[in-house]
């Protein structure tokens, strides 16, 4: 088992391959921990995403959220690869980026006014991205479809600032010093 100190140095170190885009090495990182939490979890997720495997995407975003079943984005990145994987099934959770994708999936099958029922329902949940789902409203009642809605590209948990700070090395005991003074008194 890992102690803390390595688990946030390997997570620091898998952040900073998802930065540079080596999905191997961050995928080696991150999956190297054994019993990893839930965000780590989330974060090969996302990496599988950024390699083009969803398969192994959704594996990833399941255990997250077993392991974190309050982890809100968890479920929303799982939903888009269900998405992505077109398995709509009856997996939801709440939000107005549900309810746009919800409407998103509408849209593919045709289903007009459920979309337009969903993107109504969605701007009365509350004012956050008001404006894009009106525009969204707009498209959906010219019978326009609608694309899914993502977590940004290379999006990750990053480790607390915090901890990132205890994993320099510090000298507790300071350096040693010579005092030639005592050495002299000895001699005599």
């Amino acid at each position: 088992m890992p102690s803390f100190g390595e688990l946030v140095r390997d997570w620091q170190r898998g952040v900073q391959a998802v930065e540079r885009g080596d999905w191997g090495c961050a995928l080696r990182l991150f999956s190297g921990i054994p019993d990893p939490p839930a965000r780590m979890c989330f974060n090969v997720g996302c990496v599988h995403l950024l390699a083009g495997d969803p398969e192994a995407a959704l594996r990833a975003f399941d255990q997250a959220v077993t392991k974190d079943i309050c982890m809100a984005v968890g479920f929303f990145q799982r939903g888009a690869t269900n998405f992505l994987l077109e398995r709509l099934g009856a997996q939801k959770c709440s939000g107005g980026c549900v309810l746009f994708n919800m409407a998103a999936a509408q849209c593919r099958l045709g289903l007009w006014a459920e979309a337009t029922r969903s993107l109504e329902e969605a701007i009365a949940k509350g004012p956050e991205g008001a404006c894009d789902l009106n525009t969204a409203l707009g498209q959906v009642q010219k019978q326009a479809s609608l694309q899914p809605r993502w977590v940004p590209r290379g999006e990750v948990f990053r480790p607390h600032r915090r901890h990132l700070e205890h994993l320099a090395p510090m000298d507790f005991l300071g350096k040693a010093k010579v005092r030639g003074r005592l050495l002299v008194s000895w001699a005599q």
